[in-house]
């Protein structure tokens, strides 16, 4: 954690910012929204409605790990498998309503296949967020 690079990443469209590792490659979704930083973990934010993220297999199909803050924001965390056919990766949520929307951070680790743990998809993985976490989500701020 001490030997990392930090930059401060501002996207235009929805207007929010985070720190995040300058080793991390940033990739936009084609309407600007939606985007992947890719390191050590995969990071990504989404801005969708809850039926958009239920169809997606996202949080709104979990229970709620807790209550957390996002850019000063009040909203709930989730914990649980995320799978895109055949393999899947643990994802954390830092979800808040934002613009009618929910806007969710998202830290998946640790890829599997559903053929390790098909239990994987209902359980709980409730995990804390290491260092480099805990500093996107303390950065993170919505536009004044």
């Amino acid at each position: 954690y001490d030997d990392v690079t930090w930059t401060t990443y501002k996207n235009k469209m929805p207007g929010f910012s985070l720190d995040v590792p300058q080793s991390y490659e940033v990739n936009e979704s084609s309407d600007g929204i939606d985007m992947a930083f890719e390191g050590e973990v995969i990071v990504v934010i989404t801005h969708l409605t809850e039926q958009e993220a239920d169809e997606r297999g996202l949080w709104a199909d979990h229970d709620s790990a807790g209550e957390i803050q996002l850019g000063g924001v009040k909203g709930k965390k989730y914990s649980y498998g995320h799978f895109d056919a055949l393999f899947g990766v643990f994802t954390v949520s830092h979800v808040v309503p934002w613009r009618e929307k929910y806007l969710a951070l998202e830290f998946r680790t640790r890829r599997m296949s559903i053929y390790e743990d098909i239990g994987f998809m209902t359980t709980s993985v409730d995990r804390d967020l290491n260092r480099v976490e805990l500093r996107m989500v303390e950065s993170f701020r919505f536009p004044d």
